[in-house]
């Protein structure tokens, strides 16, 4: 099952969409993603100067920086950096040097895979734009920012582009996740999708898509490991920088 949304057509609302977090100053906010899926998306407009912090059960949970500067525990976190918040973690992510637009990923704490041992962390990994994991090469540019295989989190949260007309074929992922388009466009079936759209795909649908003619740049959020499969190939692919050949750039903050 596929599920279409568009964070730039949602409310804007007063508080913020997700509980267990205390804002600190001018925080405007919308829902990225459909009501009732396992995973959320919250875009996020702060203020200079104004944060959000962590107070609540919450599981693994990442923060993309679309525009501005943001500093997460002393740590700076530039423009396409990430944040990649633990389950248990308490971070507070605050706006610096001006306004600041994130890109908010989670799950609820029963989601967490838990799948890299029961003597989990509870740190925060700031990960700055060219990831853990890249490949770079012509028409691709792929960062993962997180790839499930950190000894004490899950998460995986992928930055992938093409600059030309791509299409892949019909194909299935283990695990719920979601696809939220930054800029080009992507065709699923009879839906063209432009920037601010999300996909919400629960684990085992099968879907498909192709790019216009410019490509696209979307992120990918999973809250645990996954696995691919191609067509109706019995065989499954591991996903992840590490498993794949991905260069490790290790761009740690």
């Amino acid at each position: 099952m596929v599920q279409i949304t568009d964070l730039t057509a949602a409310d804007r609302l007063d508080g913020y969409p997700q509980p267990g977090y205390r804002i600190d100053g001018v925080v405007s906010a919308r829902q990225g993603s459909p009501d009732g899926f396992q995973l959320w998306l919250v875009g996020a407009e702060l203020d200079d100067g104004a944060s959000i912090q962590w107070v609540g059960e919450h599981g693994e949970e990442a923060a993309y920086v679309l525009t501005g500067r943001v500093t997460v525990d002393g740590r700076d976190c530039p423009e396409r950096g990430a944040v990649i918040v633990e389950q248990g973690a308490r971070p507070v992510l605050r706006a610096i040097g001006g306004p600041a637009r994130i890109l908010h990923f989670g799950s609820s704490p029963e989601r967490a895979a838990g799948a890299n041992g029961a003597d989990r962390g509870a740190s925060v990994h700031v990960v700055g734009p060219r990831g853990t994991y890249a490949r770079v090469e012509e028409g691709r540019d792929s960062h993962y920012y997180a790839d499930s295989t950190c000894a004490t989190c899950d998460v995986t949260l992928l930055y992938t582009s093409r600059n030309e007309q791509y299409e892949i074929v019909l194909h299935s992922h283990y695990a719920d996740e979601l696809i939220h388009l930054l800029w080009g466009e992507m065709r699923v079936g009879r839906h063209v999708l432009g920037p601010g759209s999300t996909l919400a795909i629960r684990a085992d649908a099968p879907y498909r898509f192709r790019s216009g003619p410019d490509g696209f740049g979307f992120l990918n959020f999973r809250s645990g490991p996954s696995t691919m499969a191609i067509g109706r190939a019995k065989e499954l692919l591991v996903e992840g920088g590490a498993a794949n050949g991905f260069e490790p750039v290790m761009d740690l903050l």
